[in-house]
């Protein structure tokens, strides 16, 4: 166990940071061979190195794929989202670089047309990867300081599509010029190291939100640098290009090496801090097991003490070499100690050695030199009544006061010896055990329960937040839902056509079923279900009384039945649809009963049924167990699809409707 005072963090853990933050050193010693390789190749001249391009293109391809899993990696153990944007940038520019590699190679046969594309598909590939890439990390960076989170796809479709246009731009652009100003051959490549400028210095500045900005700083300079220098190149293999492509493998070298070491700490922390956490376990049940254990020897010594106590003060003369040798050799400490002044008569080495003096130094001295100060005051009123027969042992659990200032902490348990003719207490016994280690265990098993009972509180805090903006998902949607409903009713007044009007009260009554829907949730305990019986009474009830037939009785038999989302808007949707065809096609005289009943089988499947005694469907429109063709029909078995179910309708005194559903089972 560390056993060092203070909340500062210990010298490794400190180590461990600043090691996060430094540019490992491999990356260093990288940028520092391919700064004089660069500097080499720029002294030769414009020389042409054909073998060295392919090598090198190759080289910085499979650099940009082995950092896309990466990085995603990283992303997915962390708790950013920004390593997995770095991940799809590096995805879309890898993929430019591998078609710039592959049109290298003599392919033939099939692939004969690769070969014969790369005059149109290799100068055009490295342009937009270089510009690619820094638009990509800047946006990358832009959403870390905004704090966007998510959107993986979006963003990896815009980097596509902005990679496809930068392919198509730079089909059109010429790939050298005569030497312009300041020499420049190639000025529709001046952007990019302008690009790589900003990201570094976006970068610096975001270091502090993620590990991985500090590396992207280094990248970015590096690349700056390397792309400067392609400004000059002439020629696709020449000196300038060459050293363009030794800086962007060393900019990637910087940033694959630094996610390693990155990768490589994380893990080695996480299996530091197990094997702590196992050591600390194993020391506090070895200590709870050794105090137990002391514990119980001085519960048995203190009774044996208390039983012989009379007998020892009648043979004293004759049990003084055993009492001594008892005493003497005792692994726990004891004390004579005269009641009344608290003087120390007699210690034993365990005791003495545990306060850091020898025996022979405490005797005369009074017990309250080694109490601690802070505690001294309630020691001595328990000790006061302890003389005053108010309790019958003085047992405490206090704070002694060492020889070099420290404390140590000591449970002593003592007794006294009354005169036999008068009563009156003649001495004091006192055991003191050191439980300086069980103490500090117990506090540090404290802390680590009140840490718990934060890290609890935080986590309350956050469901609440959660359902506190679920509620109000559900209530805006069903309050969205009642605006539409307000539209369609304005709509239905402005309409002439019948059929039309029907069309949307019909539209109307689903609309209504989606929001109570939600408002059953919002008003649900869990947020995620709720009792389906109450809310087919007041859909039906809301169709029924929401028509013109007033003639109509209502009838609604349901099962309690806890129902989540998916189940409940395909439920009302059918329950409406199957009310409002009864309401519209059963009763031409507007008078009549319609039941709604839903039933648990014996099977442990639900059965819906809708029932009517008005004008049943003939015959031929109920052989196959369908509606009359119409839109209404068309969704009545399209949801039934959906829950999974089967339909049967009967047509006798009347339409029946029954409808049979597995249990919807709640996640």
């Amino acid at each position: 166990m560390d056993e060092r005072k203070g909340g500062g963090p210990r010298d490794d853990d400190m180590d461990r940071v600043s090691n996060r933050k430094a540019l490992p050193r491999s990356a260093a010693l990288v940028l520092i061979a391919i700064g004089l390789a660069s500097f080499a190749l720029l002294t030769v001249g414009h020389g042409d190195y054909p073998d060295l391009h392919t090598i090198l293109d190759t080289g910085l391809a499979l650099q940009l794929i082995v950092l896309t899993p990466l990085l995603w990696d990283m992303g997915e153990h962390g708790r950013s989202s920004f390593p997995k944007w770095l991940a799809i940038t590096f995805a879309a520019t890898s993929v430019l670089a591998i078609v710039h590699v592959l049109v290298t190679v003599e392919w033939s046969g099939p692939l004969a047309i690769v070969a014969r594309l790369r005059d149109v598909l290799r100068p055009s590939t490295w342009p937009p990867a270089t510009h690619l890439l820094p638009i990509g990390v800047g946006w990358a960076l832009w959403r870390m300081h905004r704090k966007v989170t998510g959107g993986f796809l979006q963003y990896g479709l815009a980097i596509v599509f902005l990679g496809t246009a930068l392919f198509a731009a730079f089909q059109r652009l010429p790939t050298y010029l005569p030497p312009g100003p300041l020499g420049i051959t190639r000025p529709f490549l001046i952007l990019s190291p302008l690009l790589w400028l900003g990201v570094g210095a976006a970068a610096w500045r975001l270091r502090s939100m993620d590990r991985l900005a500090q590396p992207l700083v280094w990248m970015a300079g590096t690349l700056f640098l390397a792309n400067t220098v392609m400004l000059y190149s002439r020629a696709p293999a020449d000196a300038p290009a060459m050293v363009a492509h030794l800086g962007r493998m060393g900019g990637y070298l910087v940033l694959l090496l630094s996610a390693m070491q990155m990768a490589s700490s994380d893990l080695v922390e996480r299996t530091r801090a197990e094997a702590a956490l196992a050591r600390l376990n194993e020391d506090l049940d070895r200590q709870v097991s050794e105090q137990t254990a002391q514990l119980r020897e001085a519960a048995a010594q203190l009774s044996e003490a208390l039983a012989q106590r009379t007998s020892a003060l009648q043979e004293l003369a004759k049990s003084e070499e055993q009492f001594r040798a008892s005493f003497e050799a005792a692994g726990v400490g004891k004390a004579l100690v005269e009641p009344g002044s608290a003087r120390i008569l007699r210690v034993n080495p365990a005791f003495a050695h545990m306060i850091g003096y020898e025996p022979d130094e405490l005797k005369g001295r009074s017990a309250w030199e080694f109490t601690w100060a802070e505690d001294r005051p309630g020691d001595q009123a328990e000790y006061a009544r302890f003389l005053a027969g108010e309790v019958a042992a003085y047992v405490r659990e206090k704070r002694y006061l060492r020889r070099d200032g420290e404390a140590v902490w000591g449970r002593i348990s003592g007794t006294l010896a009354r005169s036999p003719e008068l009563g009156e207490p003649g001495l004091m016994i006192a055991v003191i055990e050191n439980v300086d280690e069980r103490h500090k265990a117990e506090m540090a098993l404290l802390e680590t329960k009140k840490d718990l009972e934060i890290v609890v509180e935080e986590r309350t805090a956050a469901l609440q937040q959660r359902d506190i903006l679920l509620r109000e998902v559900y209530h805006r949607v069903k309050n969205n839902l009642q605006v539409i409903d307000s539209l369609l009713m304005m709509q239905a007044k402005k309409l002439t056509d019948p059929d039309a009007k029907v069309a949307l009260q019909s539209l109307r009554k689903r609309v209504y079923a989606l929001g109570l829907v939600h408002h059953q949730l919002m008003g649900s305990a869990n947020l995620k279900s709720f009792d389906v019986a109450p809310f087919l009474k007041e859909l039906t009830e809301n169709i029924v009384e929401g028509g013109a037939e007033r003639g109509i009785n209502l009838s609604v038999d349901a099962i309690p039945l806890d129902v989540g989302l998916d189940f409940a808007v395909p439920m009302g949707l059918l329950v409406t649809e199957l009310v409002t065809n009864a309401l519209k096609h059963a009763f031409p005289d507007r008078t009549g009963n319609v039941s709604v009943t839903l039933q648990r089988e014996d099977d442990g499947k639900i059965t819906l049924v809708v029932a009517d005694d008005g004008q049943g469907q003939a015959e031929s429109e109920t052989a196959t167990g369908q509606f009359r063709p119409g839109l209404g029909a068309g969704i009545i078995a399209g949801l039934v699809a959906q829950l999974g179910g089967t339909m049967t309708i009967h047509s006798n005194n009347g339409t029946r409707t029954e409808i049979r559903v597995k249990e919807p089972k709640l996640s």
